[in-house]
């Protein structure tokens, strides 16, 4: 183990919001930052290989070390609670396989660390500030979310609580300090629209191609998407700690380039998307889905366990005509995290701008064991 004395200059690290009911502690508790030592770290980012909205029809992005941030919360001497005291330093580390690792020095004391992946200027998705030797660990400290640009995934610890973040003592032993590893995997709920052509008898579905399109010839040229009732903070590990109102939002997302988002069918058998041995949410192709329906890559948000009883989706579709069909989302949505919560709805007779359509829609929480309501629109 090495140690070394060194001045330390203590930078203060600018984000994008700021950070209420932050306790402050006198400086002074701290332990003398004078002493430092060296330590390896390993984040790992669980990707599946995730797609942007955006980039549908490329290559999935590659995680990249600059996305990654690691902060460091010590603990004070004269109490049990750990502060905000950096950044770990990530420059000389490297990324590989969505794994960042290397060599970073601290001063010596008795941590806990907290990384994320994603949360970047302009995300949708925005973290506290975090002040030296002031800023407490402790779900006050809360990621925002409060717009939609459709492109944006984070990625954060899979603890199931702040308490269950390992402690690490740095340099205060005679042996080499301990790794840091942790796990991250998607803090975030996706939310995806098919459209499938179908006929309906005795109250089952049979996947029919009456059309080319299940937009027609006129097309779909824009498709809103109108929530209510998302959530707007998590701690820094993706838990909704608070349950009042004011903790909600409503926003529309008007999907940006459509073209790169929408899959149509060109399979003769029926569609695999939404089917229970169908996993690949991150690659749906044209192949999986039959010929005459479609699959919308949708919005990223977060999710909480009160989704199922708060959040409501209204979907406003318009093609080259400028004509506009409504759909609203029977029920509430279920949001959860790492999932895909998929809103199938069943053409039954028509396109979906014929104004005799008939609607029904499901919705189902796929990647896992699936959640789901139902509903006829007429």
């Amino acid at each position: 183990m090495e140690i070394k004395k060194l001045n330390l200059l203590v930078v203060l690290l600018t984000c994008m919001a700021s950070c209420s009911n932050d306790e402050t502690v006198d400086s002074n508790n701290l332990q003398d930052e004078g002493e430092t030592t060296t330590v390896k770290f390993e984040m790992n980012a669980e990707t599946r290989n995730y797609s942007s909205v955006l980039l549908r029809s490329a290559n999935p992005p590659i995680i990249t070390k600059d996305k990654f941030r690691i902060m460091a919360f010590k603990k004070s001497p004269t109490s049990e609670d750990y502060f905000y005291t950096q950044d770990v330093p990530t420059d000389q580390m490297q990324c590989n396989n969505n794994v960042l690792s290397g060599i970073a020095r601290l001063p010596i004391g008795k941590y806990k660390f907290v990384s994320t992946y994603g949360l970047v200027n302009n995300s949708g998705f925005t973290l506290p500030t975090f002040i030296p030797k002031t800023s407490k660990l402790n779900n006050d400290l809360q990621i925002t979310h409060e717009t939609i640009n459709g492109t944006s995934v984070l990625f954060l610890g899979k603890e199931a609580t702040l308490n269950d973040l390992q402690p690490y003592t740095l340099g205060l032993a005679s042996t080499t300090n301990e790794p840091v590893s942790m796990s991250l995997s998607r803090a975030v709920a996706r939310v995806d629209v098919l459209f499938i052509q179908a006929k309906k008898t005795d109250g089952n579905y049979e996947e029919v191609s009456d059309s080319t399109d299940v937009f027609g010839v006129t097309q779909l040229k824009g498709m809103e998407m109108q929530f209510t009732g998302l959530n707007k903070n998590v701690n820094l590990l993706g838990t909704k700690t608070t349950t009042d109102k004011a903790s909600l939002f409503n926003v529309n997302f008007p999907i940006p380039n459509l073209e790169n988002v929408v899959t149509k069918g060109t399979s003769n058998e029926d569609t695999k998307v939404g089917t229970a041995k169908f996993l690949s949410y991150d690659s749906i192709e044209e192949k999986d889905i039959k010929i005459g329906s479609a699959h919308v890559h949708g919005a990223y948000v977060l999710p909480f366990e009160n989704a199922k009883t708060t959040t409501k989706l209204n979907l406003i579709l318009t093609n080259s005509l400028g004509d506009q069909r409504t759909i609203s989302v029977p029920g509430n949505l279920p949001l959860e995290r790492n999932k895909v919560t998929l809103v199938k709805i069943y053409v039954l007779s028509g396109t979906v701008f014929n104004t005799d359509v008939n609607f029904n829609v499901t919705v189902d929480t796929v990647w896992a064991e699936a959640n789901s309501v139902n509903g006829e629109i007429n």
